[in-house]
């Protein structure tokens, strides 16, 4: 995997990949004084899920969305205890629910959702077979409480440039 080393980017990628904060250099060397680092991390009912936020002192990005709605709304609660930025884009690293059963939330609090083109087209798929898991084997839900899946805004290809507020990120494509 390999990713540019643009201001904050390295840091809130490597956060929302599961990557240790510590191995990587220290969040100060990529971050500007208004630029801030947030990461909610769910209990084990959620599978212990990072949503990762990005805070430019303007507006908040988030990286995945949680497990379920109501664990999402665990994590906006989070955010607001540390911001009143508005949170304008979530985007879902990879085609997993823990990434994307949470998406409604996000939308209903401002957020644009953003994908790959190629997580976007495998999430139903994950979605029905996870869902079947989850309610017949697992028996943590039932038809009627098992998160619904949620809808993507906007979607690329290889790498999409967010623009923000203040600058320009990029977000390359993860691969599984």
């Amino acid at each position: 995997m390999k990713l540019q080393k643009a201001t904050g980017i390295v840091t809130l990628l490597a956060a929302s990949w599961g990557c240790a904060l510590s191995s990587l250099e220290s969040p100060s060397t990529y971050l500007s004084n208004a630029e801030k680092i947030y990461v909610y991390e769910s209990d084990s009912n959620g599978f212990n899920t990072k949503t990762v936020f990005y805070d430019n002192g303007q507006e908040v990005v988030a990286v995945d969305a949680q497990f379920t709605p109501e664990l999402a709304e665990k994590s906006l609660a989070f955010l607001r205890e540390k911001t009143t930025s508005p949170l304008t884009y979530l985007i879902i690293t990879h085609p997993n629910p823990d990434k994307f059963n949470g998406i409604s939330v996000f939308q209903q609090n401002g957020a644009k959702v953003v994908a790959s083109r190629e997580t976007v087209k495998a999430m139903p798929g994950v979605h029905s077979y996870k869902k079947y898991y989850f309610v017949n084997i697992a028996k943590m839900f039932t038809e009627e409480t098992y998160p619904s899946l949620g809808t993507v805004d906007l979607t690329f290809d290889g790498k999409f440039d967010l623009v923000l507020k203040n600058r320009k990120k990029d977000f390359p494509h993860r691969t599984q």
